[in-house]
């Protein structure tokens, strides 16, 4: 797999995942267990882009700098799926 194809399916699953989340806001029901949520190796994006990056991509600032973001973000979505 390339690194564009890597990088597509990442960014894929991510959208998946947000559209769950949407549908679990909207009908305010959610099979989502939030403490496995809130941690960011959890989910296809994080896994994806953790697993099948490739070890030199993984050394670059671009790739450091959304892990990061990843990290900070994803305990907002367990938030919304602890909502009763």
């Amino acid at each position: 797999m390339t690194t564009v194809e890597q990088i597509e399916k990442a960014i894929g699953a991510h959208g998946m995942w947000k559209a769950r989340l949407r549908q679990a806001i909207d009908t305010g029901k959610s099979d989502f267990d939030p403490t496995k949520v809130k941690t960011d190796n959890n989910c296809d994006f994080a896994n994806g882009f953790t697993n099948e990056i490739s070890p030199e991509l993984k050394l670059s600032e671009h790739y450091k700098t959304i892990i990061k973001y990843h990290a900070e973000f994803i305990p907002k979505p367990a938030e919304y799926c602890s909502l009763p």
